[in-house]
């Protein structure tokens, strides 16, 4: 937005970070307003306490559904006298500039439907907020996303790709759009014409897809190679029919293509109810280099270390090729670490200069970062400053 406050780049240690956060009938909060340097920050607390509800509200500074994926009126706060919408607002400082970003639940619209606005002004979708706010995530919920549903290994795929190029997000939306309105018009008698525009849409956003994919897996497969760590190093790659033509053929030849696959397709696909070519069946694949093994063929631990191995090759890359470092959400990652792996993640997000967020139950994981993080604590829904040890 225009009207983006410049900030001084010398008071400012990382690239993206969250400095003012407030929540409104988020969960289990009904107001909560904090206040946040650039430093990294750990939450404390019991389980169930709503640690990870802060993270959550984080994410949704992002595209999509949050952290958790879940339909937006579960988020809503409820109590014994009835149902109140939410709402996230927050102070954020990205490349050099700092934005006011508001977004919630809209109570005059029933389903998922968010409201996004970017320094008072609305949006018209969620796409706008991977311009200005880079964040990744790991959760417990996502330990097995190796041996998942594709779906959630090419989520996982695209929201890495938002931080290299922000314009992928409003592609896939517009893609993903375009599939549902071809899939509805061959339910019933379609209009051939306006097929061939949808298709002709798809085909476009696709290519543009596959590239973006493709170009940021180099990337961070780069950072993989270059980075020395205790963490596996990985390979990975996307497996799909068009990331495969576009590595091989020209733009424009394989937009041909997909466009007569796609048109030769639609009687199969109004039978089945799916679109059985494009961009949507490609899948993330990931291998434990070491070892030469499939990561779904690894074990629980090395699977959780390979996802951590990737996010923090992620935030390096973008850290050297983008000269930006993303925030980083981490819910209850360092308990299962050993302390030579929990002395390389607090050692790496503090050269990078990230605002990481960590949750767990036991503070004493955390105390190496003591000086050097903000230290909250949470009980029920009241969260307390705790960085100065009493």
């Amino acid at each position: 937005m225009d009207n983006a406050k410049k900030i001084d780049q010398k008071t400012r240690a990382s690239s993206c970070c969250v400095k003012k956060l407030t929540l409104t009938n988020f969960r289990n909060y009904s107001n909560l307003r904090l206040d946040f340097s650039s430093d990294p920050v750990v939450l404390t607390g019991l389980n169930g306490s709503g640690k990870t509800n802060i993270l959550e509200a984080i994410s949704f500074l992002s595209p999509g559904r949050g952290l958790r994926n879940v339909k937006l009126e579960l988020v809503d706060r409820i109590d014994e006298s009835g149902v109140y919408p939410w709402g996230v607002a927050a102070d954020i400082c990205s490349d050099f500039e700092e934005y006011q970003v508001g977004t919630g639940r809209d109570n005059n619209i029933a389903g998922n439907k968010r409201i996004v606005k970017i320094d008072g002004e609305k949006t018209r979708g969620q796409a706008e907020l991977a311009r200005i706010f880079s964040v990744m995530w790991l959760t417990p919920q996502m330990d097995g996303l190796f041996v998942g549903p594709t779906s959630d290994r090419r989520k996982f795929l695209d929201r890495l790709v938002y931080n290299f190029d922000p314009e992928h997000a409003s592609r896939v939306y517009s893609y993903e759009y375009s599939v549902r309105e071809r899939a509805k018009l061959l339910q019933g008698q379609p209009d051939t014409s306006w097929l061939a525009v949808l298709e002709n849409k798809i085909a476009e956003r696709a290519i543009a897809i596959a590239a973006a994919r493709i170009s940021a897996i180099e990337i961070i497969q780069k950072s993989i190679w270059q980075a020395p760590t205790e963490f596996p190093k990985a390979t990975i790659g996307v497996d799909g029919a068009v990331e495969l033509a576009v590595s091989n053929n020209s733009a424009l030849q394989v937009e041909e293509e997909l466009r007569k696959k796609l048109h030769d397709a639609r009687e199969n696909d109004a039978r089945t109810g799916r679109t059985s070519v494009g961009t949507h069946r490609s899948d993330f694949v990931v291998t434990h280099a070491q070892k030469n093994m499939p990561a779904a063929s690894c074990s629980t631990g090395e699977q959780k270390a390979l996802l951590l191995s990737i996010i923090m090759a992620e935030a390096r890359a973008k850290a050297l090729w983008k000269n930006s470092v993303p925030v980083l959400l981490l819910d209850e990652v360092v308990a299962h670490l050993d302390e030579a792996r929990r002395a390389t993640l607090f050692n790496e997000f503090l050269e990078m200069k990230a605002q990481v967020w960590m949750t767990g139950t036991d503070g004493s994981l955390f105390e190496d970062l003591r000086g050097k993080a903000q230290f909250l604590s949470v009980d029920d829904g009241v969260v307390s400053d705790v960085s100065t040890p009493l």
